[in-house]
């Protein structure tokens, strides 16, 4: 119990130093605790938001996919741009929706799965 009462004296000094402070008066770290809860749920949220619309991983088929994998595509990319379809069945045939340079459109699918 000493040492803690020693450590507390010696970190509330340098506190004061560090920041100038008057003798007796100390930072609040309880004041800023809503605030920290109020942005951790935001942040939760914006994740929640980002991960829901990722597109599913190139050559991967998921559930309720068309059959056939996204080809492969080498583009560099400045920016991505607009959605042309959301998912394969809102392309036509036997087309799917896959991301392909920079934008996720609806291509031919392949029959075997791509090479990494």
């Amino acid at each position: 119990m000493e040492k803690r009462k020693r450590f507390l004296d010696v970190f509330r000094r340098h506190q004061r130093a560090l920041l100038n402070l008057p003798p007796g008066q100390f930072l609040d770290y309880t004041r800023h605790q809503g605030i920290m809860k109020t942005l951790s749920a935001f942040l939760l949220v914006g994740l929640l938001v980002l991960w829901s619309e990722m597109p599913p991983a190139s050559g991967q088929p998921n559930r309720g996919a068309k059959p056939g994998y996204c080809p492969v595509e080498r583009c560099m990319c400045l920016r991505i741009g607009p959605r042309e379809c959301r998912n394969d069945y809102s392309c036509r045939g036997t087309q799917k929706c896959c991301f392909t340079c920079c934008v996720m459109r609806c291509v031919d699918p392949v029959k075997e799965p791509p090479l990494p």
